[in-house]
């Protein structure tokens, strides 16, 4: 059965957008460190990106290209353990005033990038999942946790009528003194009924009498 000429060029302009728009799935995100201000609205200079491929040089890390754009700096490397090491390389020379983070960059040509070519969006079990880092300020959280510890012991001992001299946080500790060791001995009863499961309690005497740690 034969069919009008223009069905067949229809079907040609067709199969070459659709290849133009597949297009991009061939070239496949490449690893790469993205460098931002630790403090939200700081401008960067473009600068940060010259130092940032300065130290990798001298770690003896091969990077291939660097760009600049919307306050960020991005060098990519050329595989992902190269990729963790100048993670750390940068994190441990810039200091603290900037986010290194583990990023993946486009190596899809600008010109496919123009006309709205994008490659497939992977979900991470394609991509073979994701590294998630979560740093935590241990002493600050610690800190924070006894702060709130203090809170709820002066309310529970309110609640119960047990007159507590004094409430201090020693480091990893909470030190609680009172008058006599009655006294204590009943706010170690309350205590150890509401807060036995977050904390050990320890009835101590110090030189400024009896005392619960």
């Amino acid at each position: 059965m034969q069919y009008p000429a223009w069905k067949y060029l229809l079907i040609i302009v067709v199969l070459i957008i659709a290849g133009l728009y597949a297009a991009p799935n061939l070239y496949p995100d490449e690893p790469a460190v993205q460098i931002t201000s630790a403090a939200a609205g700081t401008q960067l200079s473009e600068g940060i990106l010259t130092e940032s491929q300065g130290l990798l040089k001298e770690a003896g890390l091969n990077y291939h290209d660097g760009t600049f754009k919307g306050n960020s700096a991005l060098v990519r490397l050329d595989n992902p353990v190269d990729q963790l090491k100048a993670q750390e390389v940068l994190r441990k020379n810039l200091g603290d005033n900037y986010v290194v983070a583990l990023n993946l960059a486009q190596t899809t040509p600008q010109w496919l990038r123009d006309i709205g070519a994008k490659p497939m969006k992977l979900g991470l079990d394609l991509r073979g999942g994701v590294r998630f880092v979560l740093e935590v300020d241990m002493d600050k959280a610690l800190e924070q946790r006894l702060i709130s510890a203090s809170r709820d012991i002066r309310r529970d001992l309110r609640a119960e009528r047990i007159a507590v001299k004094g409430i201090k946080n020693d480091k990893r500790t909470v030190v609680l003194h009172f008058s006599d060791t009655d006294t204590r001995n009943r706010a170690q009863n309350v205590l150890q009924s509401s807060m036995s499961n977050t904390f050990t309690l320890q009835s101590s005497i110090d030189g400024q009498g009896p005392a619960l740690i």
